[in-house]
């Protein structure tokens, strides 16, 4: 990934740390707050409890024969269990408990309540206890517990909240990014095909040249060739190497007409033994020494299409997989094959593979890693296969590459 790109995604990143960073402070925040009144809303039950009892206290001491019910403050179990927040009380001295307003089985044991002194919170319920100085000289424990669920209750709601509002925010952010991106590699292949179609614009003017002024004399030396081939046969060896030569220009000539003037297709029956032989038969000389291209075509079928093109398209990718390869230990492997309406052709070789830049750009024209390549090969195989209907593509590893090439039945198959 390219500078220019991944900077929408660190920009993201860094907001996407911030946005984290934001909600974690306000959660912190909200629970420190909710931690706080609920230590607040004890106290104040505490305080409340401690001035009941205290009033209680004062009223004992103001009646001189108080009613026996009165003496035990039990009565004031009630009192306390209409409180909302209150879920129980506890008062005790050294001998024995005087109030308990916890229900059945819920009273905390002397372990717990040694924590209780600066507040302790255990599941829905805070609890708290201190001294409480009933009259001179007697003092008395007070253990308070209060329910904190609805503040619990709170915080999962606001910590719900923030996930959902950060999620949001993140994937927004994230979806900004990708439009940017998208929109930046859309403005970039605009701008490559303009450039592409200035050049292809230039490049036709020139073919249009180059053939007018090489084709005739091309025709001429071929024709030489020819006659000097029928006066000194045993030159035959290079004579027919210059041909060969002569051939190449011309292919060159034709390449750059194709790519100016764009593929006009001519149909015609191909029968796909035949296409066999004559792409052997251009390849022979790679298979002097040992079988470097080996091609299966083990069904005979017949299709219609511009047999030169085809030809000059598969062609181009065979040489280009040879060209690849060490032709001490490697290989070429060709195979076709039909289904339905498509004629398909998988060229793969065990060489090098391509790299990822030129496999980025392998269909540009004039885009080529060879030093004396015309960058035009692949380009062309590529408007071949469209100009019927299909499309060629490449996979590339560090164990070869592996082109597959297919196109249309444009006329449907004739099987044989």
């Amino acid at each position: 990934m390219k500078n220019r790109d991944l900077l929408p995604w660190l920009l993201t990143g860094a907001g996407i740390l911030i946005l984290i960073l934001s909600t974690t402070f306000y959660l912190f925040s909200v629970h420190s707050q909710i931690l706080s009144l609920i230590e607040l809303e004890a106290r104040q039950a505490l305080s409340f409890i401690q001035m009941r009892l205290l009033g209680y206290s004062e009223t004992l001491s103001i009646l001189k024969s108080p009613p026996p019910f009165l003496k035990d403050p039990a009565w004031l179990i009630d009192e306390f269990q209409a409180q909302p927040l209150i879920n129980g009380v506890l008062l005790w001295d050294r001998d024995k408990i005087l109030l308990n307003s916890f229900p059945k089985g819920k009273i905390p044991n002397r372990d717990f309540i040694s924590y209780t002194k600066e507040g302790i919170a255990c599941g829905e319920s805070f609890y708290i206890s201190s001294p409480c100085e009933l009259a001179k000289g007697k003092e008395v424990m007070v253990l308070v517990s209060i329910d904190t669920s609805t503040h619990w209750n709170l915080w999962k709601r606001s910590l719900l909240y923030a996930i959902i509002i950060s999620s949001l925010g993140i994937l927004i952010m994230l979806f900004l990014a990708w439009i940017i991106v998208q929109k930046d590699k859309e403005e970039r292949l605009i701008k490559r095909r303009l450039e592409d179609a200035e050049t292809l614009a230039t490049a036709g003017r020139l073919a249009s040249f180059l053939a007018h002024e090489l084709r005739n004399p091309l025709n001429s030396l071929k024709m030489g060739m020819q006659y000097m081939e029928e006066l000194y046969p045993e030159k035959g060896g290079l004579i027919g190497q210059l041909r060969s030569e002569v051939d190449r220009i011309s292919k060159i000539v034709i390449d750059f007409l194709d790519m100016a003037k764009g593929i006009k297709i001519s149909l015609a029956k191909i029968y796909i033994q035949d296409l066999k032989k004559e792409i052997q038969k251009e390849f022979s000389n790679w298979n002097k020494e040992r079988e470097v291209l080996r091609m299966e075509f083990p069904f005979q079928f017949s299709f219609f299409a511009d047999k030169r093109r085809l030809y000059m398209a598969l062609s181009n990718l065979i040489r280009n997989g040879l060209e690849a390869i060490d032709l001490r230990i490697g290989s070429v492997n060709v195979k076709s094959w039909k289904e339905d309406d498509n004629v398909y052709f998988l060229i793969k070789d065990n060489g090098k593979g391509f790299e990822a830049e030129i496999l980025k750009n392998a269909f540009r024209p004039f885009y080529s890693s060879k030093p004396s390549g015309s960058g035009l090969g692949l380009y062309l195989a590529k408007c071949v296969a469209q100009a019927h209907g299909g499309d060629i593509e490449i996979e590339s590893g560090s164990e070869g590459a592996e082109i597959l090439f297919w196109i249309k039945d444009l006329k449907g198959a004739i099987h044989e």
